[in-house]
């Protein structure tokens, strides 16, 4: 779903059998191609729909399946790994670890404010975070696919961001802060 983009223009998908392939232009800074399946039928798909896309799309999908389709087809070469996790719930918080719900007390930090939709005059704060924390990001602001940002600042003023850039799924894009709290603040909102 996040590959499809609300299939916004530009974005094509094919399918053989239980097997999906969606290409995405600009997706993550790279046209994408992002296949889903079993290898016997994402090798066969993924051959067609690249002649279909073109040569700028890059195969993306689970480590695994890749693995096994760059065995199967000679022609491909695997470039790297893209990760990311999902869930479907939090866990409970660690025993001692701080609860953004009970605000500040002795030793611990405080949030000063709840988590929420950031301006596009905080875009400037945004990129800032991300070029400190995480240079290499795939969602900057000003990128295609990147729609808007949410983020939270703690007491000292740290801002935390998640780049929203599917109509149905929200990608935290590094938290920028880790261990203090705030992604625990904003995915529990």
């Amino acid at each position: 779903m996040w590959a499809a983009q609300g299939m916004r223009p530009g974005v094509r998908a094919w399918a053989y059998g239980e097997a999906v392939a969606v290409a995405s232009p600009a997706l993550a800074r790279r046209d994408r191609l992002v296949v889903r399946g079993e290898p016997a039928r994402v090798v066969p798909l993924l051959r067609h729909a690249l002649a279909e896309a073109g040569p700028s799309f890059r195969p993306l999908g689970e480590a695994a399946l890749l693995e096994e389709v760059v065995r199967a087809a000679p022609e491909l070469e695997l470039a790297g790994h893209f990760t990311w996790m999902t869930a479907e719930k939090l866990a409970r918080p660690r025993a001692g670890a701080p609860d953004p719900a009970q605000g500040a007390s002795a030793g611990a930090w405080s949030i000063g404010a709840e988590a929420g939709w950031l301006e596009p005059a905080d875009d400037p704060e945004v990129a800032a975070l991300l070029a400190a924390a995480h240079p290499h990001s795939y969602a900057v602001p000003g990128l295609p696919g990147v729609r808007r940002w949410a983020g939270i600042r703690d007491g000292a003023g740290a801002l935390m961001v998640d780049d929203w850039n599917a109509p149905a799924i929200a990608v935290y894009e590094r938290l920028g802060f880790a261990r203090r709290g705030l992604g625990v603040a904003a995915l529990r909102r």
